[in-house]
Parts: C-alpha cells; sequence; structure tokens
C-alpha cells in the first residue's frame, strides 16, 4: 500500500494539472493531468519526506524541488527537472539538516527560485540560478540559532522586478514572518 503527502500542485499555461508528492519508500511521484487523464512517473528515490514545491517553465516543463534523504530537515535542497523528454536532477545546497519545507517559483526568464529551511542554522534560504550557477543567501536568518526556528510552511512569490516574498512560519515564536530581497 503506497500513500502520498506534502501535495503541492501548479496548473500550466494550456490548464494542464502537474502535482508533486512524497510517497512512502522515500519517492518523489510526478503525476500530470492532460485534460483526458492522469499519468504518473516514479521521477526518483532517496527523498526525505517533508514538503515538495512544483512549478513550470515557460514551455510548460515541470520542476520539483525536494528535499533528499537524511536525518531531521533532510541532507540539502535537491531540484527535479524534466525538458519534455526525461527526468534529471542536481543538488542546489547540499548540508546536513537542511532542504526541507520548500517552495519554488520560476520568473518569466525561466529562472529558478526556491525558499527552504535550514534547520542547523536556524535560517530560512533562497537560493536561485539568475546567475547562470546556484546563488544562495539567507533570507530570514535569526540572530542566534535558538532564537528563532524561521522557513516552516515557507510560500515564495517573485514579482515583475525579480524581488522576492517569502512568507513563512517561525516554529519557535509561533509567528508569520515575511521576508524579501
Amino acid at each position: 500500500t503506497s500513500y502520498c503527502i506534502r501535495t503541492h500542485m501548479v496548473i500550466d499555461d494550456n490548464d494542464g494539472l502537474h502535482a508533486a508528492y512524497y510517497a512512502n519508500g522515500d519517492y518523489l511521484i510526478y503525476m500530470h493531468y492532460d485534460g483526458v487523464g492522469w499519468n504518473s512517473t516514479t521521477v526518483t528515490s532517496g527523498v526525505k519526506y517533508g514538503e515538495v514545491g512544483i512549478a513550470v517553465d515557460s514551455n510548460n516543463n515541470p520542476h520539483i524541488s525536494y528535499t533528499a534523504s537524511g536525518m531531521y530537515c533532510g541532507n540539502g535542497i535537491r531540484l527535479a527537472s524534466f525538458d519534455g523528454a526525461s527526468w534529471t536532477t542536481q543538488s542546489v545546497e547540499s548540508g546536513t539538516n537542511m532542504g526541507c519545507e520548500s517552495s519554488i517559483v520560476i520568473d518569466e526568464n525561466d529562472h529558478i527560485n526556491i525558499a527552504y529551511q535550514y534547520r542547523d542554522e536556524s535560517k530560512l534560504k533562497f537560493a536561485t540560478n539568475r546567475s547562470g550557477s546556484w546563488d544562495r543567501y539567507a533570507a530570514d536568518p535569526s540572530p542566534t540559532p535558538s532564537a528563532m526556528y524561521p522557513g516552516y510552511f515557507s510560500s515564495l512569490a517573485v514579482d515583475s522586478t525579480g524581488k522576492f516574498h517569502i512568507a513563512h512560519h517561525d516554529n519557535q515564536n509561533n509567528d508569520l514572518r515575511y521576508a524579501t530581497g
């Protein structure tokens, strides 16, 4: 018996539905509804239980942010991308207790932007490939590792000027937070 959890969905320019979720056995599953039926694909294994994010590029190809398997928050943030023919995966940032609670947005220039949590350092992080490689920033760092636990339930948006906006939950202070940059 399998189950799905932490499902996320997006609609493309042709009203196609794209969904991604974590399934038992540490699998990342992608589903697409083309107006007639659902197609399901196992994208990769070695996925940590937790939030996944999905977005589509200008060609309506899906890109999924997920956490690499590991203890606590996982062993880094990863990206699975479909180019119309096959899936590839890559590391965005590796490290222990990092990568969970991700949210992904693709801007009008097909640049990928991901918000995620780095629990060991109590940081909400933001990564983008605008420069052609991954640039990573602390979007909302805690002044000290125990002062707050930001980055839970992240929701990311990028405006028309390329500025990111992230709403997220601070689990230490039970507070809604907002980061921008």
